[in-house]
């Protein structure tokens, strides 16, 4: 990966594939323990432990500061957090979850334009993940949720979450 490093970046900036024609020119850059190891060759910090570390740090701060505000986002963000105060200290991925969702309506952005949560049951679910240009798309079946990126319409990204 450190050897190709410039030549992908060439690829990025010069030629401008599009997301499909990337992921199959570079399929390790979309496994996620290939992406965790790229960020750590570049920046020396483990990902996703530095990322929850950070995040836990902030969320007491963020929850007083979505608490604060009023009016109708107020509202709403009083509404989402609900669930965190039942849940605080109990379940750290509720709070995480509920945290980053209130961040993105904080922001100014409409959630259900960034995460969409899907039956997985439904025939039409892998054809409408097609459609979209950025989401994320939570797939629920029985007490697991499976988590994908998409981006241009192409699964970049899949995962599986704990179960509920």
């Amino acid at each position: 990966m450190s050897k190709t490093f410039s030549l992908r970046r060439h690829e990025v900036v010069e030629l401008c594939p599009s997301v499909a024609e990337f992921r199959d020119r570079w399929p390790a850059l979309f496994d996620i323990l290939q992406i965790n190891e790229e960020f750590r060759r570049i920046t020396t910090l483990h990902l996703e432990p530095t990322f929850m570390k950070v995040l836990d740090f902030y969320a007491p701060k963020l929850i007083t500061i979505f608490s604060c505000k009023g009016a109708a986002l107020g509202q709403l963000l009083k509404k989402k957090m609900g669930a965190i105060h039942q849940a605080l200290h109990q379940n750290i991925d509720e709070t995480r979850d509920v945290v980053l969702r209130c961040l993105v309506n904080y922001l100014g952005e409409k959630e259900e334009d960034l995460i969409q949560e899907y039956n997985c049951d439904n025939e039409d679910f892998q054809q409408s993940l097609l459609q979209h240009i950025l989401k994320i798309a939570v797939c629920k079946r029985d007490a697991h949720e499976d988590f994908r990126i998409i981006l241009e319409g192409v699964q970049v990204i899949g995962w599986l979450g704990n179960s509920g």
